[in-house]
């Protein structure tokens, strides 16, 4: 409501003009509706980030690698040797988070929407060479 009558006069078209109200505004509302409507498209996608993370941080562990941290959302913290860092680097993009004590360093996995559960696989095949040779 304009309490100014001399804002009144074409107040819709110039709140239009300035970007207060949207043409297209429904478009919007239908990626949101679809990101977090029924069909809870944003919660699927972060489960499957963090189911691969936890397929990660088990294969991990299961290789005899510890890690810094409990996997709880998408994100891994194993700590490797560093030979197997070295290995793994040649293949894979990942952060060294820092120094682990002697020969061994923490790195930093981050999986998301879109990982495939055979780069997971890959990976994991990828350590157990690594570390074979370590």
């Amino acid at each position: 409501m304009v309490c100014n009558p001399a804002l009144k006069e074409d107040f819709a078209i110039h709140l239009k003009q300035r970007g207060g109200m949207l043409a297209k505004g429904r478009l919007l509302g239908i990626q949101f509706q679809e990101l977090f409507g029924a069909a809870s498209l944003f919660t699927s996608m972060a489960q499957h980030a963090n189911a691969m993370a936890a397929k990660l941080a088990s294969g991990i562990t299961s290789a005899g690698h510890a890690l810094a941290a409990d996997t709880e959302t998408n994100q891994v913290f194993p700590i490797l040797p560093d030979p197997v860092i070295a290995a793994l680097q040649k293949d894979f993009a990942f952060y060294v988070w820092g120094r682990a004590g002697d020969g061994h360093s923490v790195i930093r996995l981050v999986t998301s929407w879109a990982t495939d559960e055979s780069q997971v696989d890959l990976f994991l095949s990828r350590l157990a060479i690594a570390g074979s040779g370590a």
